[in-house]
């Protein structure tokens, strides 16, 4: 990770010097020393090797035997931990240490401080104003008028320049004609012109696009009426000027802290003051929701803006009520910018340490690298339910539009996270180039050295009948980027997934290999859970063969009508009409104010309609006609595409079978809701299956129940067992989503590298790359032999097989063409490339023929070339085609032409 470090931060180089660290030899600076303790992350040991390898340094912990150093003999004898500091046997402390030493030692200074249990705070949410407009018309109106204002002054600059410097070539327009049409003079300008077009869209789009999206997320969301608050500066005049009430449960450990140092710190004043006391955290938290339930509810006189409820504690006690009773409902924040005084503890040095401004400005590295962004506490509190009641207020609170439910609006965010993908993917294919040529590191053919376990997909072919036979996916990744870096590389089999250590203390198996430096990193199918439960190694962004995405049946053709061909509302077609009037208006007032004897400035607004003085013009309008036809086209699928879909399943509910005692709910989903908003909505949402026979069935039954209206269920499962199912059922009544835009599950797992690993930054580029490659596009299964069992049950399932096969295919082929319409869409836009194609050689076929005047021959090549794209292309297309043609030039234009090439 220091090796791509920016170079303009100041950094020493300690030359491996060996440096003491005082530490108390508890959690978390080593794994479960007994099988009681409570398993942190280890989050100090790897920014200890971090802040090593940046500094380069050697380290050697002190254990003080748990003596903090409060005490003292004398005014300047100190034990413990801050007396090996203060005498110098140490020079800083690191790991577990107190957050109030600090202010009880005044011969200390603390630095920029990181410690697991940190002080937060969590409030409710306030009610979300969602405008369903708001994707459509993002820009306010300041931006609107800034672009306005930027397009006029351009104008009216291109216009000065061309009254002052008089030439003939139109040099202060080029930029308006070579994006735009063809130029008289110069033939070929028009073909670079389509390509700027092009390119300045999506640019445009991408701009726009990362300007905005916090604008239009923000709308979506409403989240500036959240009770969001970015620091604790902001936290203290909020509470000085009554706005915000802070509660503290008298049984939190840092109670005493802020009675007993209030006169020492401002910020603790201001905040003692004003604070209300709690019995419990429960106690804080019913006093939150019953103040916010009193307002909404009419107990309090109303008032404009009362004040609200925040709750002050540790990190894990809040995390646990927020999940308990809905994170949903709160704004709660797990980031360093919004955690509370953490520059008061994690490391203590000497005073005035000459180390101190060094180590801080490695922190602050640190943080902007994103390296104490994630936090995992393990030891959850009791859930004692004290308060019953807090349920029932908080659902009437929400049923009331006075929270802000995140399943409501889950579609949109959907829509933006898709506009995301689309936008990135256009830029890693644009900048790919520049990627392998720049940034890609070659190896000149080095020895890599990989750990690898005996478990498939290490080999190819039949691992046991009874079981799957994978394709060897980590393997053939293995050659992809042994390619791509030019390097060799060196399997090291039979490596066990453990953590045991020997009779040394050191690890065994592929973490020992890994750290000891026996190889270099490891490669093939890991647990999902290693990375997290593994305190010595840091995870990159991983690839697994065995993903989860899901299946639904095929809609109803009285469904894809309704969405699929109006999906269109009338709020964007009236903004569109609008548009193009007011262009028109402004052209044709432009044209009378300034006239142009040639068109140019006109030419903005009157080539796309008109023909202008040349005969070219007409065609070239035309082309940009439709240029600009299809363009606009391809942004409405853009933005509409995930509405289309999402208005064909907006009631789905998932069915997920549980495989034997560690199912795949809890493997996937049920420990890891508090990890991601994803995982926690479908939780919520999910039916529960004893097996996939049950789920498929529960489908089939929902589908051809024609009494109510039943929802839509889609199947989650492993990609392996699913695409068996559906094989084995009939694949033509499914839809399947196995592409990694659409797979529901992306974990962290799949390749481990040791901490701080200087080669991190370019696997990940290089899995991007395989990703927009179509690399992990197809997953292959060979070979599965059925259980007996399962055998049975697929026969109970051919009836509604059959039955569900009478309804669909007594579709006609023209019903089905149409339910399958999104697919054609892509179809169509490969036709209109191939037309571009063509239209590109018959435009270079004609200017040879006007330029060598062999008009016999050439006619014959146009007439082939044109008969091979009548029997090639569809006849809908024949008529773009024809369009884009150019016609033939008039004999003046032909001999200007001709004199412009043979200059």
């Amino acid at each position: 990770m220091a090796a791509a470090l920016p170079y303009r931060y100041r950094r020493i180089n300690l030359n491996g010097t060996l440096l003491r660290i005082a530490s108390n030899l508890e959690p978390p600076w080593w794994f479960l020393k007994n099988p009681d303790d409570p398993p942190y992350d280890g989050l100090s040991y790897p920014f200890l090797l971090f802040l090593a390898e940046y500094l380069n340094f050697k380290w050697e912990l002190i254990d003080q035997d748990g003596d903090w150093g409060l005490k003292r003999f004398s005014d300047h004898n100190f034990t413990g931990l801050v007396g090996s500091i203060l005498s110098g046997r140490t020079h800083f402390a690191m790991g577990g240490v107190s957050n109030s030493i600090p202010l009880f030692n005044n011969l200390t200074a603390s630095s920029d401080f990181i410690q697991i249990s940190r002080i937060t705070y969590l409030t409710l949410k306030s009610g979300s104003k969602i405008d369903s407009g708001v994707i459509f018309s993002p820009f306010d109106p300041i931006a609107g008028s800034l672009m306005a204002f930027s397009c006029v002054f351009t104008i009216i600059l291109a216009i000065i320049l061309r009254k002052l410097i008089k030439i003939q070539v139109n040099f202060p327009w080029f930029v308006f004609q070579a994006f735009l049409h063809q130029s008289f003079k110069y033939p070929t300008i028009n073909w670079f012109g389509i390509n700027f077009l092009i390119q300045i869209c999506c640019w445009t789009g991408l701009f726009f696009y990362q300007a905005y999206s916090l604008i239009i997320i923000s709308r979506l969301t409403d989240i500036e009426s959240y009770n969001v608050i970015s620091d604790v500066q902001q936290f203290s005049a909020m509470a000085a000027q009554q706005k915000l009430i802070p509660v503290m449960s008298e049984k939190s450990p840092y109670f005493d802290i802020f009675e007993k140092y209030k006169k020492a710190d401002k910020i603790y004043k201001i905040l003692c003051k004003n604070m209300k006391k709690a019995d419990s955290h429960e106690d804080a938290i019913y006093q939150m929701i019953k103040h916010q339930h009193d307002i909404e509810f009419g107990n309090f006189s109303p008032v404009r803006n009362p004040s609200f409820y925040s709750v002050i504690g540790t990190f894990k006690y809040l995390n646990m009520f927020a999940n308990r009773l809905g994170s949903q409902y709160f704004v709660y924040k797990d980031d360093i910018d919004t955690a509370f005084f953490t520059d008061y503890y994690g490391l203590l040095f000497r005073a005035n340490s000459t180390m101190i401004p060094y180590f801080n400005q490695c922190i602050k590295i640190a943080r902007e690298c994103g390296f104490f962004v994630k936090w995992f506490v393990y030891d959850k509190p009791v859930w004692t339910k004290k308060f019953p009641e807090l349920e029932s207020m908080l659902s009437r609170l929400n049923q009331n539009r006075k929270l802000d439910n995140a399943s409501s609006n889950q579609s949109t965010k959907l829509t933006l996270n898709v506009t995301h993908y689309l936008f990135d993917t256009y830029f890693i294919c644009l900048s790919s180039f520049f990627l392998n040529v720049l940034f890609r590191p070659n190896l000149n053919g080095s020895l890599m050295r990989v750990a690898a376990t005996t478990i498939a997909p290490w080999f190819i072919g039949n691992y046991k009948p009874e079981f799957v036979a994978f394709d060897g996916s980590s393997y053939q990744f293995l050659l992809f980027m042994a390619n791509y870096f030019n390097f060799t590389y060196e399997l090291q089999h039979d490596l066990k997934l453990e953590l045991n250590k020997d009779l040394n203390g050191n690890y065994t198996g592929l973490i020992g290999s890994l750290l000891k430096g026996d190889s270099d990193f490891a490669l093939g199918i890991l647990p999902l859970n290693y990375p997290l439960i593994n305190p010595l190694v840091k995870a990159s962004e991983m690839i697994d063969i065995t993903r989860l995405k899901y299946i639904t049946l095929l809609p109803k053709p009285e469904d894809v009508y309704r969405t699929l061909f109006t999906p269109f509302d009338l709020q964007v077609w009236i903004y569109f009409t609008l548009t193009m009037i007011i262009l028109l208006a402004a052209g044709s007032i432009f044209e009378k104010i300034i006239p142009s004897g040639s068109d140019i400035y006109w030419l903005m607004f009157s080539s796309l309609l008109q023909r202008g003085k040349y005969s070219i013009f007409q065609s070239n309008a035309m082309n940009l006609l439709i240029q600009l036809c299809w363009w606009f086209g391809f942004i409405l699928i853009a933005s509409y595409g995930s509405i289309i879909i999402s208005s064909l399943t907006d009631d789905i509910r998932l069915a997920e079978p549980i495989m034997g005692d560690s199912g795949t709910f809890n493997y996937y989903f049920e420990n890891r809701q508090t990890q991601s908003e994803v995982f926690e909505i479908l939780s919520i949402h999910m039916v529960l299956t004893p097996s996939y026979l049950e789920a498929f069935r529960l489908m089939f039954e929902t589908r051809l129940n024609k009494k109510a209206q039943q929802p839509v269920y889609a199947t989650i499962g492993a990609d392996v067992y699913l695409d068996l199912w559906t094989r084995t059922l009939n694949e033509q009544l499914f839809s399947a989503y196995d592409l990694d835009q659409s797979t529901i599950i992306s974990e962290p797992y799949g390749m481990l590298f040791r901490a701080n690993y200087s080669f991190i930054i370019y696997f990940n580029q290089c899995i991007r790359i395989a990703r927009e490659c179509g690399f992990f596009h197809k997953w292959i299964i060979k070979k599965y032999k059925w259980p007996p069992y399962a055998v049975v049950g697929l026969e109970q399932l051919i009836p509604l097989k059959q039955e569900l096969e009478n309804e669909l295919f007594a579709l006609t082929k023209r019903q089905m063409g149409k339910t399958l319409m999104l697919e054609n869409v892509k179809e169509v836009f490969s036709t209109y490339l191939i037309c571009l194609k063509f239209n590109t050689i018959i435009f270079f076929v004609e200017i040879i023929y006007i330029a060598c005047k062999i008009k016999p021959r050439l006619q014959k090549l146009i007439k082939s070339i044109r008969f091979f794209n009548q029997q090639r292309i569809s006849t809908s297309t024949e008529i773009l085609i024809r369009i884009l043609m150019l016609e033939s030039f008039s004999k003046d234009d032909t001999t200007i032409v001709h004199k412009n090439i043979s200059r």
